[in-house]
């Protein structure tokens, strides 16, 4: 009977404590008060106790260790969103998909953080994530990307383009002469009946080294470029 009183008798001086601490932390913006000045000015009351002291010493330090442990977490929690912040930035400045994998790794541990996960785990979920988005990850932007910017370069760009004649060209007996982007490339008709007289334009349809056969102008862009797979062939 007499540790039921004890116990009730605790359970209201806490929660004393900790309705002061919750209308301090409401009404100003310093913080709540620590949880040993809060013992303290139920001091009177305490001493009423048969109770060792050093078992409240004992409840004050692992109270003050909870609320360090919470505010250091929240702050863990701002740097890991900072850091996520700071490597995207930098991926825009650096592309390749490389520092944006550690970003991943940071958001992954600032989630952890918000939801009360221990340091070493967001430490181990940081690493992990980001080891894993360059595993992953990258290697699926990077081919993403690369179809985008897959462009033909050189004889190769001028299939299927239009071009000028500047020499007249007769079936492939006659070898003329083409005019486009500023340059002159020996041509041939790709079809043996077809001519073409000066001024006229013409489809580039395939090539032989840097000799171009040309069709009509208007051919379909989708039979030139059959045409130019064959003759390639």
């Amino acid at each position: 009977m007499k540790s039921f009183q004890t116990s009730l008798f605790l359970c209201k001086i806490f929660n004393s404590i900790w309705v002061q601490q919750r209308l301090l932390q409401r009404g100003t913006s310093k913080g709540s008060i620590p949880f040993k000045v809060g013992l303290n000015r139920h001091k009177s009351d305490l001493s009423q106790l048969p109770i060792n002291p050093q078992f409240f010493s004992y409840l004050c330090e692992r109270t003050e260790n909870k609320q360090n442990t919470e505010q250091l977490l929240m702050h863990l929690l701002y740097l890991w969103l900072l850091a996520t912040l700071l490597f995207f930035i930098i991926e825009l400045l650096t592309p390749g998909f490389v520092v944006a994998c550690f970003g991943v790794g940071s958001l992954l541990s600032a989630i952890v953080a918000a939801l009360g996960g221990g340091i070493v785990l967001q430490i181990i979920l940081f690493c992990a994530g980001s080891i894993a988005a360059l595993l992953f990850l990258r290697p699926l932007v990077s081919r993403i990307t690369r179809k985008g910017k897959e462009t033909k370069t050189g004889i190769e760009a001028l299939m299927g383009r239009t071009a000028r004649v500047v020499n007249p060209i007769i079936g492939r007996t006659t070898k003329g002469l083409i005019a486009i982007d500023g340059d002159e490339w020996p041509a041939f008709a790709q079809n043996q009946n077809d001519s073409f007289e000066n001024g006229e334009q013409v489809v580039i349809a395939a090539n032989d080294s840097i000799t171009m056969f040309v069709v009509k102008q208007h051919i379909p862009a989708k039979t030139v470029l059959n045409s130019s797979d064959n003759t390639n062939n």
